[in-house]
């Protein structure tokens, strides 16, 4: 008869906590989390109106980096995810842009650059 000490773990539940630290490691962050870790503390005003067949929509909406970004939804989390989507978004595509304009400038100084160098010796 064979006993297993207490300290080996067989195959499958190697794999079982293998596979738990992926998933934890590559759980998809939402719109909300993404926003606080970029911007922590963001404050959001939340207000709620009712329209003439009585249906609730919440309005959410928040400042950040001088613009404002609001969000429509049915529940106050729901606002507030439509809200954060759009500032993530905004946020992301200013990047972009202020990083392929430096991108641009650099090639500009640099071709320029060539240009001087070839022309110092011709």
């Amino acid at each position: 008869m064979r006993f297993f000490s207490a300290d080996k773990v067989n195959k499958v539940q190697k794999r079982r906590r293998k596979n738990a630290r992926f998933r934890k490691l590559l759980t998809p962050k939402n719109a909300i989390m993404v926003l606080n870790e970029l911007h922590p503390g963001v404050a959001f005003d939340s207000r709620e109106v009712t329209n003439a067949f009585n249906q609730t929509t919440y309005i959410v909406s928040f400042e950040v980096e001088g613009q404002q970004f609001t969000g429509e939804g049915t529940s106050k989390g729901a606002a507030k995810q439509a809200a954060a989507e759009a500032a993530v978004k905004a946020l992301i595509l200013k990047k972009i842009a202020d990083s392929k304009l430096k991108r641009e400038e650099g090639k500009l100084k640099c071709s320029f650059q060539m240009y001087l160098y070839f022309r110092a010796f011709s």
